[in-house]
Protein backbone atom coordinates (compact mmCIF):
# COMPACT_ATOMS: atom_id res chain seq x y z
CA UNK A 1 0.00 0.00 0.00
CA UNK A 2 1.23 3.27 -1.20
CA UNK A 3 2.59 5.48 2.26
CA UNK A 4 1.23 9.19 2.10
CA UNK A 5 4.09 9.90 4.85
CA UNK A 6 4.81 8.78 8.79
CA UNK A 7 3.61 9.74 12.00
CA UNK A 8 5.91 9.53 15.08
CA UNK A 9 4.63 9.56 18.65
CA UNK A 10 8.07 10.12 20.06
CA UNK A 11 7.15 10.21 23.96
CA UNK A 12 5.15 12.69 26.12
CA UNK A 13 3.05 15.13 23.39
CA UNK A 14 5.63 15.23 21.11
CA UNK A 15 4.56 14.14 17.92
CA UNK A 16 6.33 14.21 14.03
CA UNK A 17 4.67 14.40 11.00
CA UNK A 18 6.61 13.91 8.00
CA UNK A 19 5.00 14.25 4.67
CA UNK A 20 7.00 15.05 0.96
CA UNK A 21 10.15 15.49 2.61
CA UNK A 22 8.42 18.44 5.04
CA UNK A 23 8.64 17.57 8.96
CA UNK A 24 6.19 19.15 11.62
CA UNK A 25 7.14 18.98 15.22
CA UNK A 26 4.62 19.06 17.80
CA UNK A 27 5.50 19.42 21.28
CA UNK A 28 9.13 18.34 20.74
CA UNK A 29 10.23 16.76 24.17
CA UNK A 30 14.27 15.31 24.04
CA UNK A 31 13.81 14.70 20.24
CA UNK A 32 17.04 12.46 18.61
CA UNK A 33 20.10 14.53 18.18
CA UNK A 34 19.60 14.01 14.42
CA UNK A 35 15.97 15.25 14.80
CA UNK A 36 15.01 18.48 12.02
CA UNK A 37 12.29 20.12 12.00
CA UNK A 38 10.70 22.71 8.93
CA UNK A 39 8.13 24.21 11.57
CA UNK A 40 7.36 22.99 14.93
CA UNK A 41 4.27 24.08 16.99
CA UNK A 42 3.68 24.29 20.71
CA UNK A 43 0.36 23.77 22.78
CA UNK A 44 1.18 25.29 26.06
CA UNK A 45 4.29 26.72 28.28
CA UNK A 46 5.14 24.05 30.89
CA UNK A 47 8.13 21.91 30.82
CA UNK A 48 7.19 18.98 28.86
CA UNK A 49 5.31 20.39 26.20
CA UNK A 50 8.12 24.16 25.89
CA UNK A 51 11.35 22.29 26.24
CA UNK A 52 13.69 25.13 25.25
CA UNK A 53 17.05 22.62 25.20
CA UNK A 54 15.34 20.94 22.57
CA UNK A 55 13.88 23.67 20.98
CA UNK A 56 16.98 25.64 20.85
CA UNK A 57 18.54 23.30 18.86
CA UNK A 58 15.46 22.55 16.62
CA UNK A 59 15.63 26.14 15.68
CA UNK A 60 19.37 26.07 15.16
CA UNK A 61 18.96 23.66 12.45
CA UNK A 62 19.48 24.34 8.65
CA UNK A 63 15.68 23.21 7.57
CA UNK A 64 13.96 25.27 10.95
CA UNK A 65 10.97 27.77 9.12
CA UNK A 66 9.02 28.64 11.39
CA UNK A 67 7.55 28.14 15.60
CA UNK A 68 3.91 28.34 16.49
CA UNK A 69 3.36 28.76 20.28
CA UNK A 70 0.60 30.02 22.08
CA UNK A 71 1.93 33.49 23.82
CA UNK A 72 2.02 31.79 27.54
CA UNK A 73 5.35 30.17 25.71
CA UNK A 74 6.67 34.01 25.46
CA UNK A 75 5.95 34.90 28.91
CA UNK A 76 6.86 31.83 31.27
CA UNK A 77 9.11 33.27 33.07
CA UNK A 78 6.72 35.40 34.51
CA UNK A 79 3.64 32.88 35.29
CA UNK A 80 3.22 30.66 38.66
CA UNK A 81 3.03 27.02 36.52
CA UNK A 82 5.70 24.40 36.77
CA UNK A 83 8.46 25.72 33.96
CA UNK A 84 12.10 25.46 35.10
CA UNK A 85 13.61 28.11 37.03
CA UNK A 86 15.76 29.40 34.22
CA UNK A 87 12.63 29.88 31.54
CA UNK A 88 14.34 31.92 28.45
CA UNK A 89 10.60 32.70 27.04
CA UNK A 90 11.66 31.45 23.17
CA UNK A 91 13.90 34.67 23.11
CA UNK A 92 16.38 32.26 20.81
CA UNK A 93 13.84 32.02 18.26
CA UNK A 94 14.01 34.69 15.16
CA UNK A 95 11.07 37.20 15.83
CA UNK A 96 10.09 36.67 11.92
CA UNK A 97 10.07 32.75 13.11
CA UNK A 98 7.96 33.01 15.69
CA UNK A 99 4.06 33.18 15.35
CA UNK A 100 1.69 33.77 18.34
CA UNK A 101 -1.28 32.10 18.08
CA UNK A 102 -4.59 32.35 19.46
CA UNK A 103 -7.98 29.44 19.19
CA UNK A 104 -10.09 29.80 15.94
CA UNK A 105 -12.36 27.47 18.31
CA UNK A 106 -12.90 28.30 21.34
CA UNK A 107 -14.74 26.98 25.04
CA UNK A 108 -16.50 30.11 25.68
CA UNK A 109 -19.52 30.86 23.34
CA UNK A 110 -19.19 34.29 21.15
CA UNK A 111 -15.06 34.89 22.16
CA UNK A 112 -13.10 35.60 18.89
CA UNK A 113 -9.29 37.07 18.62
CA UNK A 114 -8.76 39.03 16.31
CA UNK A 115 -4.90 37.59 16.28
CA UNK A 116 -3.46 34.85 14.25
CA UNK A 117 -6.03 31.70 14.44
CA UNK A 118 -5.24 29.48 10.96
CA UNK A 119 -1.83 29.36 9.38
CA UNK A 120 -0.75 28.24 5.82
CA UNK A 121 2.65 26.91 5.32
CA UNK A 122 4.45 25.13 3.10
CA UNK A 123 2.16 21.92 2.56
CA UNK A 124 0.09 22.49 5.83
CA UNK A 125 -2.62 24.40 6.61
CA UNK A 126 -2.85 24.89 10.44
CA UNK A 127 -5.72 26.06 12.79
CA UNK A 128 -5.97 26.50 16.68
CA UNK A 129 -8.62 25.05 19.02
CA UNK A 130 -8.73 25.98 22.57
CA UNK A 131 -7.17 23.21 24.85
CA UNK A 132 -7.76 24.06 28.70
CA UNK A 133 -8.08 27.07 30.12
CA UNK A 134 -7.68 26.18 33.36
CA UNK A 135 -5.88 23.38 35.02
CA UNK A 136 -7.21 23.05 38.86
CA UNK A 137 -4.65 21.78 40.94
CA UNK A 138 -5.22 21.10 44.75
CA UNK A 139 -1.33 22.77 45.88
CA UNK A 140 -0.09 23.08 49.30
CA UNK A 141 -3.53 22.84 51.03
CA UNK A 142 -6.17 24.62 48.24
CA UNK A 143 -7.62 24.70 44.88
CA UNK A 144 -5.79 27.06 42.17
CA UNK A 145 -7.03 27.73 39.09
CA UNK A 146 -5.26 29.28 36.19
CA UNK A 147 -2.06 30.99 35.51
CA UNK A 148 -0.66 33.67 37.80
CA UNK A 149 2.28 36.37 36.88
CA UNK A 150 4.82 35.55 39.28
CA UNK A 151 4.87 37.79 42.10
CA UNK A 152 6.98 40.53 42.77
CA UNK A 153 9.76 38.28 44.64
CA UNK A 154 10.18 36.29 41.73
CA UNK A 155 9.15 33.04 43.71
CA UNK A 156 8.83 30.14 41.61
CA UNK A 157 5.87 27.78 41.24
CA UNK A 158 3.28 27.14 43.56
CA UNK A 159 3.37 30.20 45.35
CA UNK A 160 -0.71 31.25 44.94
CA UNK A 161 0.04 34.50 45.16
CA UNK A 162 0.38 37.54 42.15
CA UNK A 163 -2.07 39.02 39.36
CA UNK A 164 -4.66 36.86 38.69
CA UNK A 165 -4.24 36.15 34.35
CA UNK A 166 -7.84 36.20 33.36
CA UNK A 167 -9.93 34.01 30.87
CA UNK A 168 -8.72 34.04 27.64
CA UNK A 169 -5.73 36.11 27.68
CA UNK A 170 -3.44 33.23 27.68
CA UNK A 171 -5.40 30.21 26.28
CA UNK A 172 -3.57 27.06 25.71
CA UNK A 173 -3.85 25.62 22.41
CA UNK A 174 -4.35 22.40 20.47
CA UNK A 175 -4.07 22.29 16.31
CA UNK A 176 -5.71 20.68 13.32
CA UNK A 177 -3.22 19.93 10.79
CA UNK A 178 -4.30 19.44 7.27
CA UNK A 179 -1.77 18.00 4.54
CA UNK A 180 -2.67 19.93 1.60
CA UNK A 181 -1.71 17.55 -0.92
CA UNK A 182 -2.82 14.22 0.67
CA UNK A 183 -6.00 16.37 2.48
CA UNK A 184 -5.40 14.01 5.51
CA UNK A 185 -5.99 15.92 8.92
CA UNK A 186 -4.30 15.66 12.34
CA UNK A 187 -5.90 16.62 15.62
CA UNK A 188 -3.65 17.09 18.50
CA UNK A 189 -5.73 18.61 21.76
CA UNK A 190 -2.30 19.59 23.69
CA UNK A 191 -3.29 19.08 27.36
CA UNK A 192 -6.85 18.72 26.96
CA UNK A 193 -8.82 17.86 30.52
CA UNK A 194 -12.80 18.31 29.13
CA UNK A 195 -15.13 18.32 25.83
CA UNK A 196 -16.70 21.63 24.92
CA UNK A 197 -19.15 22.11 22.31
CA UNK A 198 -17.16 23.30 18.99
CA UNK A 199 -15.16 20.16 18.80
CA UNK A 200 -18.08 19.35 17.26
CA UNK A 201 -17.10 21.41 14.22
CA UNK A 202 -14.20 18.83 13.12
CA UNK A 203 -16.40 16.44 12.95
CA UNK A 204 -16.14 14.11 9.30
CA UNK A 205 -12.40 16.34 9.12
CA UNK A 206 -10.35 14.45 11.50
CA UNK A 207 -8.19 11.43 10.40
CA UNK A 208 -6.11 11.06 13.14
CA UNK A 209 -6.64 12.40 16.50
CA UNK A 210 -4.22 12.02 19.69
CA UNK A 211 -5.60 11.24 23.15
CA UNK A 212 -3.64 12.81 25.92
CA UNK A 213 -3.69 9.83 28.59
CA UNK A 214 -2.56 11.91 31.51
CA UNK A 215 -5.53 14.42 31.46
CA UNK A 216 -8.25 13.07 29.75
CA UNK A 217 -9.03 9.86 32.02
CA UNK A 218 -12.53 9.28 32.23
CA UNK A 219 -13.46 11.97 29.96
CA UNK A 220 -11.98 10.07 26.66
CA UNK A 221 -15.17 9.07 25.19
CA UNK A 222 -17.26 12.07 25.77
CA UNK A 223 -14.20 14.39 23.65
CA UNK A 224 -13.97 11.23 20.76
CA UNK A 225 -17.34 11.18 20.16
CA UNK A 226 -17.33 14.93 19.75
CA UNK A 227 -14.89 14.95 17.21
CA UNK A 228 -15.19 11.70 15.90
CA UNK A 229 -11.89 11.17 14.50
CA UNK A 230 -11.53 7.85 12.26
CA UNK A 231 -8.18 6.96 14.21
CA UNK A 232 -7.02 7.30 17.79
CA UNK A 233 -3.95 7.25 18.68
CA UNK A 234 -3.38 7.52 22.81
CA UNK A 235 0.02 9.88 23.96
CA UNK A 236 1.25 11.69 26.89
CA UNK A 237 1.85 8.28 28.82
CA UNK A 238 5.31 6.88 29.88
CA UNK A 239 6.52 2.97 29.35
CA UNK A 240 9.12 1.88 31.12
CA UNK A 241 10.70 -0.21 28.81
CA UNK A 242 14.95 0.44 28.03
CA UNK A 243 14.04 1.49 24.89
CA UNK A 244 11.53 4.34 25.51
CA UNK A 245 12.94 7.87 23.87
CA UNK A 246 12.32 10.01 26.98
CA UNK A 247 14.15 8.22 30.23
CA UNK A 248 13.10 8.63 33.51
CA UNK A 249 16.54 9.27 35.40
CA UNK A 250 14.28 7.91 38.50
CA UNK A 251 17.92 6.89 40.59
CA UNK A 252 18.31 10.19 40.96
CA UNK A 253 14.90 11.09 42.38
CA UNK A 254 14.64 11.23 46.23
CA UNK A 255 10.95 12.31 46.95
CA UNK A 256 9.73 12.15 49.97
CA UNK A 257 6.12 14.14 49.06
CA UNK A 258 5.01 14.14 45.70
CA UNK A 259 3.40 11.48 43.35
CA UNK A 260 6.04 10.13 40.50
CA UNK A 261 3.06 9.87 38.23
CA UNK A 262 0.59 12.61 38.65
CA UNK A 263 3.14 14.99 40.25
CA UNK A 264 0.67 16.00 43.17
CA UNK A 265 1.73 16.82 46.83
CA UNK A 266 0.86 13.10 48.59
CA UNK A 267 -0.06 15.28 51.33
CA UNK A 268 0.04 19.45 52.99
CA UNK A 269 4.02 20.03 52.40
CA UNK A 270 5.69 23.23 52.87
CA UNK A 271 5.88 24.62 49.13
CA UNK A 272 9.87 24.85 49.75
CA UNK A 273 9.84 20.81 49.65
CA UNK A 274 7.31 20.57 47.20
CA UNK A 275 8.73 23.12 44.76
CA UNK A 276 12.25 21.44 44.94
CA UNK A 277 10.90 17.98 44.12
CA UNK A 278 9.34 19.31 41.02
CA UNK A 279 12.24 20.98 39.74
CA UNK A 280 14.50 17.51 41.03
CA UNK A 281 11.43 15.98 38.64
CA UNK A 282 11.96 17.75 35.51
CA UNK A 283 15.30 17.45 35.28
CA UNK A 284 15.13 13.70 35.35
CA UNK A 285 12.56 13.72 32.49
CA UNK A 286 9.45 13.29 34.64
CA UNK A 287 6.19 14.36 32.92
CA UNK A 288 2.63 12.82 34.27
CA UNK A 289 1.38 10.29 33.45
CA UNK A 290 -1.34 7.22 34.20
CA UNK A 291 0.10 4.66 36.60
CA UNK A 292 -1.04 1.96 34.45
CA UNK A 293 -1.64 3.52 30.97
CA UNK A 294 -1.53 0.21 28.78
CA UNK A 295 -4.65 -1.01 31.29
CA UNK A 296 -6.40 1.88 30.53
CA UNK A 297 -5.55 1.92 26.87
CA UNK A 298 -7.02 -1.39 26.57
CA UNK A 299 -10.11 -0.77 29.19
CA UNK A 300 -11.50 1.93 26.81
CA UNK A 301 -10.42 0.48 23.14
CA UNK A 302 -13.66 -1.21 22.43
CA UNK A 303 -15.81 1.79 23.70
CA UNK A 304 -13.70 4.18 20.79
CA UNK A 305 -14.19 1.44 18.64
CA UNK A 306 -18.06 1.23 18.99
CA UNK A 307 -18.06 4.93 18.84
CA UNK A 308 -16.19 4.21 14.99
CA UNK A 309 -12.62 5.23 16.01
CA UNK A 310 -10.16 2.99 15.52
CA UNK A 311 -7.36 2.71 18.00
CA UNK A 312 -3.71 2.46 17.03
CA UNK A 313 -1.23 2.27 20.14
CA UNK A 314 2.42 3.45 18.85
CA UNK A 315 5.58 2.35 19.86
CA UNK A 316 7.49 5.43 20.98
CA UNK A 317 10.10 6.37 18.39
CA UNK A 318 8.87 4.12 15.85
CA UNK A 319 7.12 5.85 12.48
CA UNK A 320 3.52 4.68 12.03
CA UNK A 321 3.29 4.87 7.84
CA UNK A 322 -0.45 6.70 7.35
CA UNK A 323 -2.32 5.27 4.25
CA UNK A 324 -3.97 7.74 1.64
CA UNK A 325 -7.10 9.38 3.59
CA UNK A 326 -10.19 6.99 2.97
CA UNK A 327 -7.73 3.84 2.90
Amino acid sequence: MTSVGTLTWWGAAGVEVAVNGRCLLIDPYLQPLEARADYICLTRETHEHCHEPTLQRLVAGPRFKQLLAPRSCTVRSRLDVPVPADARDLDFVDPTRLTVMYPKYTRHPGRQYPETTEIELEGFRIEAVESNEYDPITVLGSELQGKRYRPDDGQLWPAATGAFVGPGVLPALGYVITEIDSGITLYHPGDLQEPFDRQRELRGRIDYMFLPMATLEGAELTVVDNVRPRRVIPIHYRLATLDFPIPLKIAELRLATTDLARGRPRSWVHPDVYRREIHAMMAAHWYPTPSRPLDRIREITPLLEENGAEVLVLQAGYPHAMPPRGV
